[in-house]
């Protein structure tokens, strides 16, 4: 293999990475950020690592398939411009292919945005729902003290708060536990209690 070649190579390989990194961290923050805006909190305020960003991005392609156009299409984008590039006619029309480029990678931006906000939305429908086997979310079975000792409900504002309290746990950070009831009405507002972590000396939950 020429150092052309493998130039070359490595070049498109490093392409492909970025634009497919770019891709998962945008996903994976944008999908984040709406989920638990759905419950009312500001993410960016969460001790959430690059790392969980990451993750989310890429369990997206099996927790909401469609985003795996987007990476698809960021691959075809790529590569279609690397084999434009070496062409005799990419080379006459390079201004055109610069252009053709932005457009695209606007376009793929756009669509990853769009998608992105339909993932996390859904995500946090579905943990939301409480519905065993569908949410992910683990039920809390029990804790000490017993949650309802540590928070309040106004029952005449949200009657769907209180109707069945089977708390599902949402969030642990260095200093809160976040928890929520579950309220199988899609009109109903989301109330998530946020809960000093010293609070409680144990908490059992089960995976249902």
């Amino acid at each position: 293999m020429s150092n052309a070649v493998r130039f070359s190579f490595l070049t498109f390989l490093r392409d492909q990475l970025l634009t497919l990194g770019s891709l998962v961290l945008l996903v994976g923050y944008i999908s984040t950020e709406v989920y638990y805006q759905y419950f009312g909190i500001k993410f960016q305020t969460l001790n959430l690592g690059p790392s969980h960003l990451v993750y989310r991005g890429i369990t997206g392609i099996w927790s909401y398939p469609l985003i795996l156009i987007s990476y698809c299409a960021g691959f075809v984008i790529i590569s279609s411009d690397h084999i434009f590039r070496s062409s005799a006619v990419g080379l006459k029309v390079r201004r055109y292919r610069v252009l053709s480029l932005l457009v695209a990678v606007t376009a793929l931006l756009l669509f990853t945005f769009t998608l992105s906000k339909s993932y996390g939305q859904n995500s946090a429908r579905r943990d939301f729902s409480g519905i065993p086997g569908v949410s992910t979310l683990p039920e809390i079975v029990a804790t000490t003290p017993a949650i309802t000792s540590l928070i309040s409900f106004d029952c005449s504002e949200n009657p769907f708060q209180c109707e069945n309290l089977k708390f599902r746990l949402l969030l642990i950070d260095h200093n809160y536990i976040y928890v929520f009831n579950p309220i199988h009405n899609e009109a109903a507002i989301p109330y998530v209690h946020r809960i000093k972590k010293d609070s409680f000396s144990t908490i059992t939950t089960s995976a249902r």
